[in-house]
This record gives structure tokens, sequence and C-alpha cells, in this order.
């Protein structure tokens, strides 16, 4: 991978809406396109749609940040915050 592709890449990897997903299938989407495309750039932006399809195929932005919010209750301690009402309910 040419310097382009990398830096490219490393952009898309840094993405706030993609942080938590995983960095293999966001390499994979994007070394799957990038032989579609005639700049990195290019399908850098094409990787970013696709990988935002996918995501919110399963989750709202308000749900993520609801569920973000619950596992760090968890993580310091609140018990209650697993129980999937709070999920659901916000």
């Amino acid at each position: 991978m040419d310097e382009r592709a990398q830096a490219a890449l490393d952009a898309l990897l840094s993405v706030k809406n993609l942080r938590d997903v995983c960095p293999e299938t966001v390499r994979r989407v994007f070394m799957e396109l990038l032989p579609r495309y005639r700049k990195p750039k290019d399908a850098e932006k094409a990787a970013r749609t696709h990988l935002h399809q996918i995501t919110g195929a399963f989750m709202t932005a308000d749900a993520q940040d609801r569920a973000r919010a619950l596992l760090s209750r968890w993580n310091e301690g609140d018990e209650a915050a697993r129980r999937m009402e709070n999920i659901r309910n916000g």
C-alpha cells in the first residue's frame, strides 16, 4: 500500500463514529474498495459510507450513545446499568 492509501486508511480508522467498529473490518472494507477508485481518498469516502450503512443497520446514533453511557456506568460499578430495559428505554 502506498503512502496516500495508508493515509486514507489511517483517516478512516480515526473517524469518531467508527471507533467501535472492529479495525480489521474497517481495513477489509477499505482494501476491498481501494481497487475500484482512482484516488485513495475516494475509496476512503466509499468505505466510510459503507461502514456507516453497516453500523446504522444495527443501532442508531442515539442508541449507540445510550449504550456507551450505560457501559461506562457499569464499568464504574453500577450493576443496574446492565439491565436490558436501560438499553431499550435509555
